[in-house]
């Protein structure tokens, strides 16, 4: 059953945005503190970035084939699955 709260369907924006756009920074910060030399750490970070990005793509394809719309249920269900 979809909410017809406002204050549920915002809520629930506000922690997929917050939980889609956290893997970012982290990865970023993450792979430059354990990669040595400073070409292995550049790498890594575009690596990194272009792993991120491929999650645009999936979010795409879950959203226009997962699930029927307005509410696409099953492809924010595995969204929010991958976000945490």
């Amino acid at each position: 059953e979809v909410s017809t709260s406002m204050h549920v369907k915002w809520g629930s924006l506000f922690l997929s945005v917050s939980g889609a756009y956290k893997i970012g920074p982290t990865l970023s910060t993450w792979s430059a503190n354990n990669a040595a030399p400073y070409t292995r750490r550049a790498i890594s970070i575009a690596i990194g970035i272009g792993i991120t990005n491929m999650g645009g793509i999936l979010a795409t394809w879950l959203l226009g084939t997962l699930s029927p719309a307005p509410h696409y249920r099953n492809a924010t269900i595995t969204l929010i699955v991958f976000s945490i």
